[in-house]
């Protein structure tokens, strides 16, 4: 039992940072590469 549990927290840990590091770097990479993009050409 133990160890199923270990495995259903890790693959939700894994989720929840995939997803937020997902939805964080869609609000607000784009903005930033596209802006440096510009700036620096």
């Amino acid at each position: 039992m133990r160890n199923a549990i270990r495995a259903v927290i890790g693959l939700t840990v894994a989720v929840l940072a995939v997803l937020g590091s997902m939805g964080a770097g869609d609000d607000h990479r784009p903005a930033q590469t596209g802006v440096s993009s510009e700036s620096s050409r």
